[in-house]
């Protein structure tokens, strides 16, 4: 037998003679399953989050081309959307841009025509925003500018919508809503799992920035989302944005003076976050994998006290410590592959966790699920925590002596070689743990802080609630050729009566109204 059909066939053997033991060891078995496949399925889950949020790409087109525009106030922190009519300015002048769109990200509107009355989130884009994303509609078309009145307007909705309230009905095409009072009507259904940005936009509906209505550049609450040409990078779209900013300062010093632009690549302006807040998490579970790894070592140690003699015997017999140190990792192989497979089904469950604790409220959440790369990821980590937790005993069988291992199993005591293996084992283990438990500790202590912070009032036993008015009844109405909406009288009798029966409840001693709550609140 040829030399490599040789160390196959011993490999065969070892992995054999290792499920075999350990088919008669169930308690050891479960313990070991259960320690490795917690900690191999926490890295799991938050390596799929991270992967989906950080390292795949964006669901989009060239993704890569795909950045924000924010404004910049000079010798202030901070950035705002700019207003909405400056795109037009920006489209004129630039040459680093394939196109800009304008999107709202996610709004809250009042649903009415299609069952009883609800909130839904609704999205305001210009009508260039989709084929910027390279996205088309399944079902009839996109919006036209012209189609955004102040009391009627068409809107595209978007395929759980179409599915949840329509039964995927093809000739939804012309039908009717009514969205915060406006009638709206259905031009079009995107595909499946087009959400852009925040995930949970089921409705768009359209913006013109050429509408009069935004002439006076006083309307800041669309981001601007460009592409940048194939050939530009995003250093160069900067330099001629910082000069586009310093001519539109001379045009409009009033509203202008002092105001620059900000480039940010679209990924990072949406999940920046996500690195402040889920590497320390991976770094924590690192450190629950490398306790389960020290657990499980020192477990394997003390098992492999009553082989000592047999290892001694074939040492003796010629065998090479090169071939006790292979036995000894192959064992440990049918543990990491029981973790591998534990830990999987651990992450199926963690991502399904974690998308409930999110609200799945980004892009590519559909996509976060034990995938290749997830599988693949699991399988390298089990590998490794293999050889992390097999190397200490492996290594220690190797260095067996027949003598000694002769004279200790009549006294029946362990060498102090391997007594001192052990009692590292254990010190490794409870710096970890240590570790783990200081880092929650200050977590804990940091958000404790945070929620006592004085804001300035009392806010003890206090109950707040949020409501919506709908638009284009009594209460908001829609101003041709202004902004938005416009609140009628009737709105203040409402808050009046509203705050009147509120204060007559029982053990109610007063009550208010403002128009937004404090973020401590949030």
């Amino acid at each position: 037998m040829s030399e490599p059909l040789a160390y196959v066939a011993s490999l065969a053997q070892d992995f054999r003679l290792a499920v075999r033991s350990l088919r008669k060891s169930p308690g050891f078995l479960t313990v070991v399953t259960l320690s490795l496949g917690l900690g191999i399925g926490a890295n799991s889950t938050i390596f799929s989050v991270i992967d989906t949020l950080l390292y795949r790409p964006l669901p989009y087109d060239h993704p890569e081309q795909l950045i924000t525009i924010s404004e910049t106030h000079r010798g202030e922190e901070g950035m705002e959307p700019p207003p909405i009519a400056e795109s037009l300015d920006w489209k004129r002048q630039n040459h680093v841009f394939q196109d800009i769109a304008l999107t709202s990200f996610d709004e809250e509107a009042v649903l009415a025509g299609a069952g009883a009355p609800e909130h839904i989130t609704v999205q305001d884009v210009t009508p260039n925003f989709f084929g910027l994303l390279g996205a088309k509609p399944i079902l009839g078309r996109i919006f036209f500018p012209s189609e955004m009145q102040d009391h009627d307007q068409t809107v595209v909705i978007s395929y759980s919508f179409w599915k949840s309230h329509f039964n995927k009905n093809p000739n939804v095409l012309g039908k009717t809503l009514k969205l915060s009072g406006i009638a709206s009507t259905v031009v079009g259904v995107m595909p499946e799992g087009f959400a852009p940005f925040d995930g949970g936009t089921i409705v768009w509906q359209p913006v013109n920035p050429e509408s009069q209505r935004y002439a006076d550049r006083a309307d800041h609450w669309l981001t601007p989302i460009a592409r940048l040409r194939p050939s530009t990078t995003l250093a160069q779209a900067q330099a001629e944005m910082d000069a586009i900013a310093h001519r539109l300062e001379q045009e409009y010093p009033t509203s202008n003076k002092g105001v620059g632009k900000k480039l940010v690549p679209l990924r990072q302006a949406l999940y920046g976050w996500a690195k402040r807040a889920l590497y320390p998490l991976f770094g924590a579970v690192a450190f629950v994998l490398l306790i389960a790894c020290g657990n499980v070592a020192n477990l394997i140690q003390s098992r492999s006290e009553s082989r000592r003699g047999e290892s001694a015997v074939r040492l003796s017999l010629g065998a090479s410590r090169a071939r006790l140190v292979q036995q000894s990792l192959v064992e440990s192989l049918p543990l990491g592959l029981l973790g591998c497979a534990f830990g999987l089904l651990i992450a199926f469950w963690g991502i399904r966790v974690f998308l409930w604790i999110a609200g799945a409220d980004f892009p590519n959440a559909n996509s976060m699920t034990v995938n290749l790369r997830v599988v693949v990821f699991t399988v390298g980590i089990s590998l490794l925590t293999t050889l992390l937790f097999g190397i200490a005993p492996a290594l220690q069988a190797s260095k067996t002596d027949l003598n000694n291992a002769l004279r200790d199993g009549a006294r029946g005591t362990a060498p102090s070689s391997r007594g001192i293996m052990r009692h590292f084992l254990v010190v490794s283990e409870v710096a970890l743990a240590m570790v783990l438990l200081v880092g929650t500790g200050l977590m804990i202590n940091t958000m404790l802080r945070l929620r006592h912070v004085n804001p300035g009032f009392d806010t003890k036993n206090l109950l707040t609630m949020t409501f919506q008015l709908p638009e284009g009844g009594k209460y908001v109405e829609r101003v041709p050729g202004g902004d938005m909406e416009r609140a009628t009288p009737a709105v203040t009798s409402f808050y009046q009566r509203l705050l009147e029966r509120v204060s007559a409840l029982p053990g109610v001693e007063s009550a208010g109204s403002m128009t937004g709550l404090p973020t401590h609140f949030m």
